[in-house]
């Protein structure tokens, strides 16, 4: 069942006010909002999220292991201000540090 898109743009657009509005492209259609959504809903037990960015999307999901791939070492200290039990990792989608 999906949540109504006003409290659903509420609710991720919070998420954003606490990592910055630096990583908010200022559109509430944005697909992140309706993955955000999605990934709330969904039962799993680990989830990997490359180019992860601000860690929004690991931020919703119910994974009990959450690892997010980003470049950016500042987007992951950013990342942090959200969840701390995010495992983030500094590395290129192109080379990716995983078995």
């Amino acid at each position: 069942m999906l949540i109504s898109s006003s409290v659903l743009h509420r609710k991720i657009f919070n998420i954003f006010k606490i990592v910055g509005l630096d990583s908010f492209w200022g559109d509430y259609f944005d697909s992140r909002f309706y993955i955000a959504n999605l990934l709330s809903q969904k039962k799993t037990s680990s989830i990997l999220d490359i180019g992860c960015g601000t860690g929004v999307l690991l931020h919703t999901s119910n994974a009990k292991l959450k690892v997010g791939l980003e470049l950016s070492f500042e987007t992951i200290k950013e990342a942090k201000k959200l969840n701390s039990g995010i495992n983030l990792i500094q590395g290129d989608a192109r080379y990716l540090p995983f078995k």
